[in-house]
């Protein structure tokens, strides 16, 4: 608790949780996004308003509409007498989140290949290739970063803001999810390329491809959901 922070980066990375520079909303959602879905504030865990504050340097106005936005998204949960806790993981949510995903994961994919510029399908390639790296080092941590980045990325590229918004909330939910689960999580070498192909698919233009990858992608983590 001790330890200052780095800056937080639009990119989500690993943080402790300590001093922050910067009295951005976007960078205090980025902070408190990361701390729980990289299990930095546990599930339960209960959060101090004025102590954030503090930490944040922002007054509480500010703060109050992050914290709104996180309980839209279901990553806290709001109790009238009692504060603000992180959310508890519930299996059947879970489930029941990956439902909604799937189709719009693919609608992502589909929109990003028909909208990608040269610039955009170099950025995509690169993640992929780190997660790749990542994939075939063994490194489930850094996989589940690079991933998150990676769908970040294919969902800005596919330039609807509705669609934006509507997936975040689903994908930060399964995210979460797999954080937890990451060492039960067994990594199949035939998958290591799987960012690849769907990066490359984007590249080509080749929407109707880019969305079968995707949703084989996503499917693949309710499969695993289900022998849980």
């Amino acid at each position: 608790m001790s330890r200052p922070a780095p800056e937080c980066a639009v990119a989500p990375t690993p943080l402790p949780f300590g001093v922050v520079r910067g009295t951005e909303k976007g960078r205090v959602y980025a902070c408190l996004r990361d701390w729980i879905l990289f299990s930095e504030l546990a599930p339960g865990m209960r959060l101090n308003e004025r102590e954030l504050a503090e930490r944040f340097g922002i007054s509480r106005t500010p703060l109050r509409e992050v914290i709104q936005l996180l309980c839209y998204q279901g990553l806290v949960v709001i109790r009238p007498r009692h504060g603000i806790i992180v959310a508890p993981v519930d299996a059947e949510m879970i489930r029941r989140t990956f439902e909604v995903r799937l189709p719009l994961e693919r609608e992502v994919a589909r929109l990003a290949a028909l909208r990608a510029t040269p610039a955009d399908a170099a950025r995509l390639l690169e993640l992929a290739r780190a997660w790749a790296a990542d994939y075939e080092s063994g490194d489930v941590e850094a996989v589940i970063r690079v991933d998150d980045r990676f769908h970040n990325a294919l969902a800005e590229i596919a330039g609807n803001p509705v669609l934006l918004r509507a997936r975040e909330s689903l994908h930060n939910i399964c995210l979460r999810y797999w954080f937890l689960i990451r060492h039960e999580y067994v990594l199949e070498p035939a998958a290591a390329e799987a960012h690849v192909r769907l990066a490359e698919a984007v590249a080509r233009g080749d929407a109707e491809l880019a969305a079968a990858l995707q949703a084989e992608h996503v499917g693949g983590f309710a499969r695993l959901l289900e022998r849980e």
